[in-house]
C-alpha cells in the first residue's frame, strides 16, 4: 500500500502507488463481466490495459441501473467454517464438523464432550481451547455444568 512507502524517495513512493493503482485496477475488471469481456476485446487489439474512457463508458453502464458485478462465487465464511478451517489434522476436521453440527442442533453438552476429545486429537489448537471455553461457559449460565 502506498501509505506504507511514505518515509521514501519519491520515485519509490510514486512506483508503490503505480503497483497499487493497477491492482486496484485488476480487481475491478475482474468483479466486473462486462470490463473483462472489453479487457479481454482490447488484449485482442494490442492494447495491454483499458483506457479512462472504457472505464468511464463501464461506469455510465453501471449507472444506468445495471448492476455488473458478479456474485460472490461462494457464500462468505461462517464462524464454523473457521472453526473447522483451523483444524490441522483431518480427524480434527471431522470432530470439529462433528460439534457445530451438535451446536447447531442445541445439543451443547454432547458437543463439549465432542470437544474434549478435539482436544486429544488437536492439542496445542488454540480455536479447540477457545471453543471448548464458550461451550462450556454456556452450559455454566444454563446451569448444565
Amino acid at each position: 500500500h502506498p501509505d506504507r512507502h511514505l518515509d521514501e524517495e519519491p520515485e519509490v513512493q510514486a512506483a508503490a502507488k503505480r503497483v497499487f493503482e493497477r491492482g486496484v485496477e485488476a480487481y475491478t475488471v475482474l468483479r466486473n463481466p462486462a470490463a473483462v469481456e472489453l479487457y479481454d476485446q482490447r488484449l485482442r487489439e494490442g492494447a495491454l490495459r483499458l483506457s479512462a474512457e472504457d472505464f468511464q463508458r463501464l461506469e455510465r453502464f453501471r449507472g444506468a441501473g445495471r448492476s455488473t458485478l458478479r456474485p460472490p462465487s461462494r457464500p462468505p465464511p461462517t464462524p464454523e467454517d473457521a472453526f473447522v478451517s483451523a483444524m490441522k489434522t483431518p480427524d480434527g476436521k471431522i470432530v470439529a464438523e462433528r460439534v457445530e453440527r451438535l451446536i447447531q442442533e442445541q445439543r451443547y453438552r454432547e458437543a463439549y464432550l465432542q470437544v474434549g476429545l478435539l482436544e486429544t486429537v488437536e492439542p496445542d489448537n488454540p480455536a479447540v481451547r477457545k471453543r471448548a471455553d464458550k461451550i462450556a461457559a454456556y452450559l455454566k449460565r444454563v446451569g448444565q455444568r
